[in-house]
């Protein structure tokens, strides 16, 4: 496998597409001995993440190294979405207040309360890890729903 990153993708007047892909000099001779004669033929395919991040787990296994490091961000759901909404309400922010903040909330300072919480780095981690949407649902989410309905109000 030769890793490549697009660089530019543009539109021929006939409709061809044309794509420029950098190739990281660890490939360089690879690259050149397969391309290097203008009109050699291809065949491309777009690696995904979770692609990259298994072709890396199997270099780190098989004993190869990388130069390239694969973040693995987990994408956010529907907890990441609602804990998004919480910070965003104003309601939810004077339950913190009542609860033991010491001054008015801020979308912000409410977001690192959760994440404080629930001991994650990112809203994204609720969808993704047990004991933080545990934490979530145990220590935010009910409490708060219970003080909305204790004050007959709509989360």
């Amino acid at each position: 496998m030769i890793e490549a990153a697009t660089v530019k993708i543009s539109t021929m007047a006939d409709d061809t597409l044309r794509i420029v892909l950098d190739i990281s000099p660890q490939h360089a001779q690879e690259a050149f001995a397969l391309f290097g004669v203008r009109g050699s033929p291809v065949v491309i395919a777009r690696l995904t993440q979770e692609a990259a991040t298994a072709t890396a787990r199997a270099e780190q296994v098989a004993g190869h190294t990388s130069d390239r490091v694969v973040e693995e961000k987990p994408k956010g759901g529907d907890l990441a979405r609602l804990a998004g909404q919480f910070c965003a309400n104003p309601r939810f922010r004077e339950w913190l207040y009542e609860i033991g903040y010491d001054r008015d909330v801020t979308a912000d300072e409410a977001a690192e309360a959760i994440r404080v919480t629930c001991d994650i780095n990112s809203r994204a981690e609720l969808d993704h890890r047990s004991d933080a949407a545990e934490a979530f649902h145990e220590s935010i989410r009910r409490p708060f729903a219970e003080w909305c309905r204790a004050r007959g109000v709509a989360a």
